[in-house]
């Protein structure tokens, strides 16, 4: 059986900083301890290289079935890889969403003819993206990803939207999508930040504080071009 979260978490010491599974985590000049990333691990999730092998594997049962380790690991995901923005257009009032993204490596499911097309270094966005190329990545099941989007689902009572954003050739000739999840709305990102949130302390965090501030100020307005303006320097400056 797999130790529950908080039995790992008493059993190890406690030191001055974390590893998310992969990557080492500082926000702020707060350090966020090591117990975490080793009790992630303990649970089943090894270190790797994301876009090449991890999310061709679920999340392990020992996370998906400790809340405390899902819900940290939710957390870290949307701290490490995401963003608060707002959504905004001419003559309609913003919308406030929360989101992060995964680049996923696509090589083998791409025609080499496509691929050879594609220019090193330069995205492709979505509506660049040809249909058949599209459905090829949408059949492709990339089970870390679908983990992530369960557990989010199952913590916030509401299905997180997923898409495509761009792909993306390297100089050594691989080749990545971009996927995005996010939640629309103030309803759904209030949600978030209680049932999930981003790490106390870290950037993420504050940039999201200042956002709803932003938010919060221009909610009931429908937007000007000079107001959209304004917000954008406001946000820039956060």
């Amino acid at each position: 059986m797999t130790p529950n979260f908080f039995t790992i978490m008493r059993s190890l010491s406690s030191d001055c900083y974390l590893t998310s599974g992969v990557r080492c985590i500082l926000f702020s000049g707060r350090g966020i301890d090591q117990t975490t990333g080793t009790a992630l691990i303990k649970a089943g999730l090894t270190p790797d290289k994301k876009t090449l092998n991890q999310y061709y594997h679920p999340l392990p049962d020992g996370i998906l079935r400790d809340s405390g380790l899902s819900h940290y690991h939710l957390s870290a995901t949307f701290t490490e890889e995401g963003w608060t923005s707002l959504s905004m257009k001419i003559g309609e009032k913003p919308r406030i969403l929360v989101s992060y993204v995964r680049n996923i490596d696509v090589t083998n499911i791409i025609p080499k003819d496509f691929a050879n097309s594609m220019e090193v270094t330069k995205k492709i966005t979505m509506g660049e993206i040809p249909s058949e190329i599209r459905a090829r990545i949408n059949m492709e099941p990339f089970p870390l990803l679908e983990s992530e989007i369960g557990l989010a689902k199952q913590a916030l009572d509401v299905q997180p939207h997923v898409n495509i954003l761009s792909l993306y050739k390297s100089k050594n000739e691989r080749i990545t999508v971009e996927w995005r999840v996010s939640l629309y709305g103030p309803e759904r990102v209030r949600r978030f930040t209680e049932r999930i949130g981003f790490l106390p302390g870290s950037e993420a965090e504050r940039k999201f504080e200042k956002t709803w501030e932003t938010y919060e100020e221009n909610k009931d307005k429908k937007l000007s071009r000079k107001d959209i303006k304004n917000i954008r320097k406001k946000l820039k400056e956060i």
